[in-house]
Formats: C-alpha cells, structure tokens, sequence
C-alpha cells in the first residue's frame, strides 16, 4: 500500500510521514584485521630491550537508497529516486622500540628508558552520489543514474617520536627525573613538524625520614613533588 501523505484541496501534503524511511534500504559491511606484537629480550640483568608492533586494516562500504515510494508526491522536487555507495578504508601500522636500564649500587639507583614511536595511518574514502531515477527499480545500480556525483579523500598521516627518561633515587627518599623528546608530525606545515619537548622533576619522600618513620601513626606516607615542563600533541586535523 502507499503510504497517506493526507493531501489538502489544493494539493500540498499536510504532513511529513515518518514512515517513509521504511521504504529507503540501508546497509554497511566492515571487514577488519587486527593484529599486535610485543617482543623483549633481557640482553643481561638491568638491560632490557622491548618492542611493539601493531597494524590493523579496516574496510567498509555502505550504502542507501531514497526510492520514489518514499517521497512526497506533492512535492514537484521529490519526485525522483537518490542512491548513494562509499567505502572507507583504513589502514594503521605502528612500531614502538624501547630500551629498559637499571642498576642500584648502595643507597643510589638508576632508571633510564629509551624509545621511540613510528606510525602511519591512511584513510581512503569514496562516495558516489546518483540522483534523477524515475524508476525504483533500478536504485541498486549506481551506474544507471541519470546523474552521479562523485568524491574521493585521501589522507595520510606520519608521526614520529624518539624520547628518553632518566630517573635517579637516594637512598628511597630523594628522587630527581629527567626527560626529553623529540616529535614530528605530519599535521602541522613544512617547516614546523618537529619539536621538542622536556621536563625536570624532584621529589622527598620525608615519611622516610627517621623522624617521621619512627612515629608512623601520625604519617605512614608523605611525599612532596614539583615539576617544571613542557607539554604538546598533534590531535589536530589531517593536513589536505
């Protein structure tokens, strides 16, 4: 049955019926592969390397068809068909390789990391637009359109990173960090890609200092910290 657009006497419809989005047809397939890799190796004891791997692909294509039977039959611009098809493909690899050191001798230790982060994500997208059928039965093709519409986007995206932590301790108590890293990323212009980033940081444990040790009731962990950085990311859009 046709769906009741319940005319006026002078033609025009009086309402929109929600049901005519029961006569569209949509769809969506997504096929994706998703894969992860973590591999470490202890060249000898305090010295660890370590690495990650990861890579996915993801592929999806829709698609959505507005027949005649769906539209307002009093409405001289509704009164052909639209069809519309797109896939999105997604693919993603990441590598992150590290290197782990550490040693205590007496009441001193140290810590110390070395690593770094490269990635690439690629996005392809394209959509076809038909318009004009004047018959329903021809939507599933998008080629038999009288009139088609078409985009495509591809982006690419790069990161890159390589950074370093150096974490020393006396005796438990008093503790001094220090990190830098260098990023780059493809989001940002010529020119500007790259940048540095680091901070210093000290602590005191003073609820390890005999004094208050010794009258764990009153404080069983106290710590005082202060930081001095700078900070920075990329999540920004894709450059064209």
């Amino acid at each position: 049955p046709a769906l009741n657009w319940a005319p006026r006497s002078n033609g025009r419809s009086t309402w929109s019926n929600p049901l005519s989005w029961l006569e569209s047809l949509h769809g969506a397939t997504t096929r994706s592969l998703l894969g992860n890799l973590n591999v470490s190796y202890e060249l000898y004891k305090g010295l660890t390397v370590r690495s990650n791997f990861g890579i996915s692909d993801i592929n999806q294509t829709e698609y959505l068809t507005v027949p005649i039977s769906s539209l307002d039959p009093t409405s001289a611009f509704q009164k052909l068909g639209r069809s519309t098809r797109g896939t999105n493909n997604r693919n993603n690899w990441i590598i992150e390789p590290q290197v782990d050191f550490s040693r205590a001798v007496g009441m001193h230790r140290i810590a110390a990391i070395v690593g770094g982060t490269m990635q690439q994500v690629e996005t392809i997208k394209r959509a076809f637009f038909g318009t004009g059928y004047t018959s329903d039965t021809m939507l599933e093709s998008i080629a038999a359109a009288p009139e088609l519409r078409s985009i495509d986007s591809n982006n690419q995206y790069r990161y890159s990173s390589m950074f370093a932590r150096i974490n020393y301790t006396i005796n438990d108590k008093y503790l001094c960090s220090l990190t830098g890293r260098r990023d780059g990323s493809s989001r940002f212009g010529p020119g500007r890609r790259f940048g540095n980033i680091g901070s210093i940081g000290i602590a005191w444990i003073f609820s390890r200092e005999n004094l208050i040790a010794n009258n764990a009731r009153i404080i069983s962990f106290g710590k005082l910290r202060t930081t001095v950085g700078t900070t920075g990311n990329d999540q920004i859009g894709d450059s064209k």
